[in-house]
Formats: C-alpha cells, structure tokens, sequence
C-alpha cells in the first residue's frame, strides 16, 4: 500500500486499478466502487474501463 499512498508515484494509477478489480474479486462492492469512481475521475487511462464496470455494477 506504499504506492497508493503516494499519488505522485508512478505505479499509483495502476495500482488503484487493480486494488479495485481486487474489491470486485473478493465481493467487496463498496470498495470496489469508491475505488473504480476514482480511478474513472482520474482521467487515466483506465478511467473509460472503470466507468463500464460501474454500469454494470450498478444494473
């Protein structure tokens, strides 16, 4: 959890990514959406991938 403490890391917008793909594996959804809303608000480049599994999450 270094890295995700530390947003100037340059492995934080991979690592957040997949802690929340962690939270969806392990079902918890909580985490697993407030972590995907940070990432699709980040503007990275998985920000689009996020947004799809928080549609799906969400249905």
């Amino acid at each position: 959890t270094k890295v995700m403490d530390d947003r100037d890391n340059l492995f934080f917008e991979d690592a957040q990514w997949y802690l929340s793909l962690c939270y969806l594996k392990t079902s918890e959804k909580d985490k697993a959406v407030n972590t995907l809303k940070a990432v699709k608000e980040s503007g990275s480049v998985y920000s689009r991938n996020a947004g799809k599994i928080l549609k799906k999450i969400r249905l």
